[in-house]
């Protein structure tokens, strides 16, 4: 019979690692977060800096062509974290129903 062994532990270590690398809570460090910010201001300095209307118009429908899924990026990764935990959470949770259902068998069949 196959099963499951997940590691609550292991699973946090490594939410806990990947959630870093989106953000650090302060829009800092070497995180998604900190990485689309820093975008948005080097696109805003190209445009200033090419002082062109095309290159500025350009720039401007790259951004709102590509800030969807940008963005998008950061939300899924936060939906990806929390669906790891929930199911995590599931998991040992279905795992302490049947330990106790196994229990409560054992008992009545005494």
């Amino acid at each position: 019979m196959s099963g499951w062994h997940i590691d609550p532990a292991g699973v946090k270590s490594v939410m806990t690692k990947v959630a870093g690398h989106v953000t650090d809570g302060h829009g800092g460090g070497d995180t998604l977060e900190h990485h689309l910010k820093d975008f948005g201001n080097h696109i805003e300095n190209a445009g200033t800096a090419a002082a062109s209307s095309p290159i500025g118009t350009a720039l401007k429908e790259f951004v709102e062509h590509y800030s969807p899924g940008l963005k998008g990026m950061a939300s899924k990764s936060g939906s990806c974290i929390k669906g790891a935990v929930d199911a995590t959470k599931a998991y040992i949770q279905g795992d302490l129903e049947m330990a106790a259902e196994a229990e409560k068998k054992a008992v009545q069949a005494q």
